[in-house]
């Protein structure tokens, strides 16, 4: 059976637009995967690394079992404060790997999403090395492209040889705002390894302080603080040495309105207006937009393009050349 001159001249076509749709077809962000590759002092040390937080149009937010957590995700010490309940809580972890030899362990196979890592504690020789935990999105952003395979270089502190009992301190800091209502008291839980090893409570009569002493020095220590699930901040805490601070940033912007009592204490009416130049107070709140400038926060949130419209058009193109060909052939016919 013969084949016409038409259709010989159709299917090399439809097999080049059938090519170029392929070759044209971009793969969404959600069909991507990216992979982490932590680079450690150390080999054979133990990495876990849990998905906290999902990237979304208005920044990172925590999501699933972390999101119960009253953690910033854009404030300082966020992933040590995250990792302090993780470890209290005993959260699985997503995936656990362990360095090589050469001190290098990867994670692969992850979705969009913001990932906490965390180290396991070792003693080599004597010393104590603590891994120090942090936050990675996938992707990052580098040089203003979307980057799927990120490299890190863990941070850890290392301690000599200590025999002798230790003390850890805890310390309280209210960032405070005009006219907000500050608790009476908070609650510190110690925590030895996983465990609860003692619960305080802080409050002014202890100048919201304590001091452990006595401590087991080869233990690793951290701490948490109970929120209430209705308190209108967020949770930071840090550590340097063994003195740890916690501090609770307030969330909400509505702290004018306290304020306004104390324009009634003057008894003169024309004073009354002299009150309003307590707009001093929007002054505190332009403080807190430079958390998220710090290096702790690594994640950017970023929206997807819409690329889908290449196929279409290329595809609609080529047929539009090719009904133009027939028909240029079909009048010279």
């Amino acid at each position: 059976m013969r084949i016409s001159g038409k259709i010989k001249f159709l299917i090399p076509l439809f097999v080049l637009v059938f090519m170029v749709s392929v070759l044209c077809t971009p793969f969404s962000a959600d069909e991507q995967s990216g992979k982490i590759t932590v680079l450690y002092e150390l080999g054979n040390v133990s990495f876990n690394l849990y998905k906290v937080g999902e990237i979304t149009e208005n920044g990172a937010v925590l999501s699933d079992s972390f999101a119960q957590y009253k953690v910033n995700m854009h404030c300082d010490n966020s992933a040590y404060t995250l990792w302090s309940y993780i470890n209290r809580d005993g959260i699985a972890p997503l995936k656990t790997s362990a360095t090589g030899e050469n001190g290098v362990v990867l994670f692969s196979g992850l979705e969009r999403g913001v990932y906490l890592i965390c180290g396991e504690s070792t003693e080599i020789n004597g010393a104590h090395y603590t891994v120090s935990p942090s936050l990675i999105s996938v992707p990052c952003i580098t040089n203003g492209e979307q980057e799927w395979n990120i490299t890190a270089n863990a941070k850890f502190e290392r301690f000599g040889d200590e025999d002798t009992p230790v003390s850890i301190s805890v310390v309280k800091v209210w960032q405070e705002r005009p006219g907000m209502f500050i608790c009476p008291s908070i609650e510190i839980q110690l925590i030895k390894n996983s465990d609860v090893f003692d619960t305080v409570t802080l409050n002014e009569e202890n100048n919201w302080n304590h001091t452990w002493k006595n401590l087991d020095a080869d233990a690793e220590w951290t701490l948490t603080e109970n929120v209430p699930e209705d308190a209108p901040y967020t949770v930071s805490i840090s550590k340097e040495g063994y003195v740890f601070t916690v501090t609770n940033v307030f969330d909400h912007e509505e702290t004018t309105e306290p304020t306004s009592p104390t324009s009634p204490t003057s008894p003169t009416a024309p004073t009354a207006p002299t009150a309003p130049t307590a707009p001093t107070a929007p002054t505190v709140p332009a403080t807190t937009p430079t958390t998220p400038t710090t290096p702790d926060t690594p994640f950017i949130p970023q929206t997807g393009q819409l690329n889908w419209p290449i196929p279409v058009f290329s595809t609609a193109g080529i047929l539009f050349i090719a009904f133009g060909v027939l028909i240029g052939r079909k009048n010279n016919e």
